[in-house]
């Protein structure tokens, strides 16, 4: 299910689509079959992991139908939300609302602020558009404008 590799990918046409969605169906069928702990009851993660992969079965099914040729199955996946929850979490357990807004607009920020090592773009040498909306502040709705307008003409 996370792989993003084209050949693990489902396709309609292919021969391997038979055997993958057995694959699929195997795994959903062993996850609820799964006794944790010597429990009758079923865990979250089990119920999860049987809801996602009967919702990828009829998925394939449906995009088949729909004259779709191939599905990438990781596209369905939370990681990075995942990711960026625990993100937010090591910055503080369990954050309100507005906490978790304050963060969510600090890491988008933050994200925006470094020039990863390998990236394609030049380095924009122009002050921040923090600093940019800093300097708007305190004047009229007609000076905002006129300096907006100077800002990007020169």
């Amino acid at each position: 299910m996370n792989s993003r590799e084209d050949s693990h990918a489902l396709r309609a046409n292919s021969a391997d689509l038979a055997s993958s969605i057995e694959h699929i169906l195997m795994i959903s069928k062993l996850m609820s079959g799964i006794k944790v702990v010597h429990s009758e009851h079923w865990k979250p993660w089990q119920t999860a992991a049987v809801m996602a992969t009967n919702a990828i079965v009829r998925l394939q099914e449906y995009f088949k139908q729909s004259n779709y040729t191939i599905l990438y199955t990781s596209r369905f996946v939370q990681d990075c939300l995942e990711n960026l929850f625990s993100v937010v979490r090591s910055k503080q357990k369990r954050p309100t609302a507005l906490q978790m807004k304050q963060h969510l607009r600090t890491i988008s920020l933050s994200q925006y602020m470094h020039v990863p090592k390998h990236s394609s773009y030049d380095v924009d040498d122009r002050q921040y558009l923090i600093s940019f909306a800093d300097l708007l502040k305190g004047k009229s709705r007609k000076q905002r404008a006129e300096f907006v307008l100077k800002a990007f003409q020169a």
